[in-house]
């Protein structure tokens, strides 16, 4: 597959980031500079949206610097995630990774940052016609591996996705759409037996 100059820029970006710990505390005053940095890089300010600006901050950050980001930035302006998915910025891979990491920074509802994106992830491998089978297979054995993890991925899968009197949990929707071996083994995954 070949990628684009500015897809290929960033992936290279991301193989040679050195990102700060998680646990080191996060810089306020670098928040609010990055919350500049990031607006003025939005179409409307200029021609066309700076990639680059965004490649420097949301590669080179720490998830808890990124969850006060968007937090920050949401205050002040708008979602960052809508600005990211807005057809001014670039379609792709970009627009993809960029979601990727910054989703999986921002803590929702109390949970670890990346459990609320990994439940819509799992979501969107059954979702619309026909199941995702490839995807959804690599997502379940990849959180298993991680029980805690796991376990509150299935939390916030339960959380977002229940109807009102019709809890729906990842074991439920799991065994409506997949059958026989393949859905007893999954299942198997998902209950953690």
């Amino acid at each position: 597959m070949k990628l684009g100059e500015k897809a290929n820029q960033m992936f290279k970006m991301i193989l040679s980031a050195n990102p700060p710990p998680e646990n080191a505390p996060v810089d306020s005053l670098q928040v609010e500079n990055d919350v500049a940095a990031l607006y003025k890089a939005c179409p409307g300010k200029q021609a066309r949206v700076d990639e680059v600006a965004f490649f420097e901050i949301i590669i080179n950050r720490s998830r808890t610097h990124l969850d006060a980001l968007c937090k920050a930035y949401r205050k002040k302006y708008q979602s960052l995630t809508k600005v990211i998915k807005s057809d001014d910025f670039p379609a792709g891979h970009i627009k993809q990774a960029m979601l990727f990491i910054i989703n999986g920074a921002k803590s929702k509802h109390a949970m670890e940052a990346g459990v609320w994106r990994d439940a819509k992830m799992l979501e969107a491998s059954m979702v619309g016609f026909g199941t995702k089978d490839t995807q959804l297979v690599r997502r379940i054995v990849r959180y298993h591996w991680d029980a805690p993890r796991f376990e509150a991925i299935k939390l916030a899968y339960k959380t977002k996705y229940s109807k009102k009197n019709e809890p729906t949990s990842l074991e439920e929707r799991v065994r409506g759409e997949t059958s026989q071996n393949y859905g007893a083994a999954l299942l198997a995954i998902v209950k953690g037996v």
